[in-house]
C-alpha cells in the first residue's frame, strides 16, 4: 500500500513522551492550541530536570535529553541500553551553540548557511573547551 507524503504528514501527531524506568507519560503537542503549549512547557521542564523525552522525527521517534548534563546523558544510555562506546547525537539550536560544542571546519560553513535550519546532519569533532557530558556504563 502506498501512502503519499501529504497524507502521511497530516496523520502524524507530535507527541513528547516522558520516559522513566517504570512509566511513560505522553504529552500530546498540537502546534496551535493552549493545551499543546502547556504540554510543550511540561516537556521543557522534564528536560531541564534531566529526564528523557521522546519526540517524532521525519522517520522514527527519538529520545532526547540535555547533552550538557551527565544525569540526562546517563538516562539516554540506560533507556536505550546503548553501549558506552556509541556516542550520542547533540542537536544545536543556534550557530553560537554549534560553535560552543564543535570545531567547525571552513568547508562546512557553506553547507550550514545553505541548509540550516533544515534537515542537515554534520559529524563534527567536539570543541576542546566544550562541556558535553560523557557517560560511560
Amino acid at each position: 500500500m502506498s501512502t503519499s507524503s501529504s497524507s502521511l504528514s497530516t496523520s502524524v501527531r507530535p507527541v513528547a513522551v516522558h520516559v522513566t524506568s517504570n512509566s511513560l507519560t505522553s504529552l500530546a503537542i498540537e502546534p496551535s492550541d493552549a493545551a499543546s503549549a502547556a504540554a510543550l512547557d511540561d516537556a521543557v521542564a522534564l528536560l531541564r530536570a534531566d529526564h528523557v523525552v521522546a519526540f517524532p522525527t521525519e522517520t522514527v521517534y527519538g529520545l532526547g535529553a540535555n547533552a550538557l548534563r551527565a544525569p540526562a546523558a546517563q538516562a539516554i544510555y540506560t533507556a536505550k541500553q546503548r553501549p558506552s562506546d556509541n556516542p550520542l547525537i547533540v542537536h544545536v539550536s543556534s550557530l553560537d551553540m554549534l560553535r560552543s560544542v564543535a570545531r567547525v571546519p571552513d568547508n562546512a560553513w557553506p553547507l550550514i548557511e545553505r541548509f540550516w535550519p533544515g534537515p542537515l546532519t554534520l559529524l563534527l569533532p567536539r570543541h576542546d573547551g566544550a562541556y558535553i557530558s560523557f557517560y560511560f556504563i
